[in-house]
């Protein structure tokens, strides 16, 4: 959560690290143990494994306006 308010640099000095990078989703799911499609990635690619009926898309509009 700490991303969402902050910059790298911010986060970096927050933590005192010497450095800070992100993973790309292709370099995190290559780190894992499994196979990629053993992970559900919805929270970082908005692409949900499921169906929303129209009120639930609604409310999931609200979480991306935010952002």
């Amino acid at each position: 959560l700490i991303a969402s308010d902050h910059s790298i640099e911010e986060i970096r000095k927050y933590i005192t690290a010497d450095s800070l990078a992100y993973l790309s989703l292709d370099g995190m799911l290559k780190s894992a143990p499994r196979t990629p499609d053993q992970y559900c990635t919805a929270c970082f690619t908005e692409r949900y494994p499921i169906s929303f009926t129209r009120a639930e898309e609604l409310q999931l509009g609200l979480f991306e306006t935010a952002r």
